[in-house]
């Protein structure tokens, strides 16, 4: 950790703690029987829910800064009418969708930013596929429903040796 090298200045320390939000080792590395990281679960709710999921709609949804100047958009963006029409029937949707889903769905195109981690879920693991098909070309959502499968695998309460040969299988 960079932070406790007593070689590194007090201002690189501070850049530090600015760039990572971390201000130094954790009260828990303090706890003998604790082994950093091998003692903390991996965050399913940042690290999936909301980081992926939110990259891949922003980069659906030309939120991403991708293009050059002069060089066409890439095929998988979609336009500003299917981002409007899913944004449309995911809001239209909410009055059928039940209660054990958890938060009904917002309009993903106008809502997006704002979303939280259980709406990400929903949208990657209940909405995505049948919202993205026909409007994002079959050889993306070939890869995304893969993707999905995966985290649907992941969230599982016990996850079989078959379950992780299809999660390695899909993630290569």
């Amino acid at each position: 950790n960079r932070l406790v090298d007593p070689s590194i200045s007090s201002n690189e320390k501070e850049e530090l703690k600015k760039k990572n939000g971390i201000s130094g080792k954790s009260i828990f590395c303090q706890i003998p029987t604790m082994r950093f990281p091998h003692s903390y679960p991996v965050d399913f709710m940042h690290a999936v829910c909301i980081n992926v999921n939110k990259r891949m709609w922003a980069l659906w949804s030309h939120n991403f800064v991708l293009e050059k100047e002069g060089e066409p958009i890439p095929e998988f963006v979609l336009s500003s009418q299917k981002i409007e029409s899913i944004g449309k029937e995911m809001k239209n949707a909410r009055q059928f969708i039940p209660g054990i889903f958890g938060r009904p769905p917002r309009d993903i195109s106008k809502n997006w930013a704002g979303f939280k981690a259980e709406e990400w879920k929903n949208w990657c693991i209940y909405y995505s596929i049948p919202l993205l098909h026909g409007r994002l070309p079959d050889k993306y959502l070939v890869m995304w429903a893969r993707f999905v499968e995966v985290v649907k695998l992941c969230m599982k309460h016990k996850i079989m040796q078959t379950d992780l040969n299809t999660i390695e299988k899909n993630i290569k």
